[in-house]
């Protein structure tokens, strides 16, 4: 992990074209000709997926997860430190099924200066949105039961919008054409769509127009 992070450092100084060719010689590297990263470390284990026109921009640190997936027009924008438990650390070896993934689908993205703890999946669906600043995403956490750390996964879903510093905690599914109000916390799994959540803990509080122009757009508009 550490030479794959000195190794992009190094690369900085050629244009994105050649970097790009040179990343995707990395076993389980996969770059579209036309998806771009910054100046950012972004050095999953095993996986990493850029699909046509995915973006990820300056300064991000993306570490320790086994795969980064962006579908076509996902965009991580900058400042944002993205990471996870790594499969092979014994913190949470009990837990045989975990995948320590981010996911993005197409036109998914997420603005700045976020922290996005990918130990479990985090998948945002398609033209969903983490908005603002601040917000962050933990999938793993002190189970007091059990007296040790336990992982679930993160769902975002389609066309979904978190506001900013808002907090989501593993275990957590936000559904599809809804909000999630800025300053929230999301600790459980809601199904009912075109609804805003919000509070301490998110409750679902209020209606949202399914005609909104928000829900009708093709990309999450992130800069």
């Amino acid at each position: 992990m550490l030479a794959r992070s000195l190794v992009q450092v190094a690369l900085f100084v050629l244009p994105w074209k050649l970097r790009r060719l040179l990343l995707n010689r990395i076993p389980g590297y996969s770059i579209d000709p036309t998806a771009r990263i910054g100046f950012s470390i972004v050095v999953p284990y095993r996986t990493l997926r850029l699909g046509p026109g995915a973006k990820i921009g300056h300064l991000n640190l993306m570490r320790g997860m086994d795969a980064v997936r962006l579908g076509e027009n996902a965009v991580i924008a900058h400042l944002n430190w993205i990471y996870a438990i790594p499969m092979h650390f014994r913190h949470l070896s009990h837990e045989k099924e975990r995948r320590a993934e981010l996911v993005l689908e197409d036109g998914a993205g997420v603005t700045r200066r976020h922290l996005i703890d990918c130990s479990n999946t985090v998948s945002l669906g398609r033209n969903a949105l983490i908005a603002g600043y601040g917000t962050q995403v933990l999938t793993h956490a002190i189970d007091l039961g059990e007296g040790k750390q336990g992982s679930r996964p993160v769902l975002i879903g389609e066309s979904s919008m978190v506001g900013t510093r808002a907090v989501i905690l593993g275990g957590s599914v936000l559904p599809g054409f809804s909000a999630l109000g800025a300053g929230s916390v999301l600790r459980s799994v809601y199904e009912r769509q075109h609804r805003i959540y919000s509070g301490v803990p998110a409750t679902d509080v209020a209606p949202v127009d399914p005609s909104s122009e928000f829900f009708r757009r093709s990309s999450a508009y992130v800069d």
